[in-house]
């Protein structure tokens, strides 16, 4: 866990798949995927009214 604030948690993981990559080459789109990348996930409160005002700071 990196964070807990107010109705939210961020949890950093391990994308072991790596992140897709979608590029528009010679007229074509052509998916990628980087090495495998740390990101951050964050879970809201399942309050709906909470989770509609997190969305909208996005």
């Amino acid at each position: 866990m990196i964070s807990k604030r107010g109705h939210s948690i961020v949890f950093s993981a391990l994308w072991s798949d790596g992140i897709r990559i979608t590029k528009y080459k010679n007229g074509n789109y052509v998916g990628l995927r980087k090495q495998s990348s740390i990101v951050a996930l964050k879970t809201l409160s399942s309050d709906k009214k909470i989770v509609l005002s997190n969305l909208k700071i996005i």
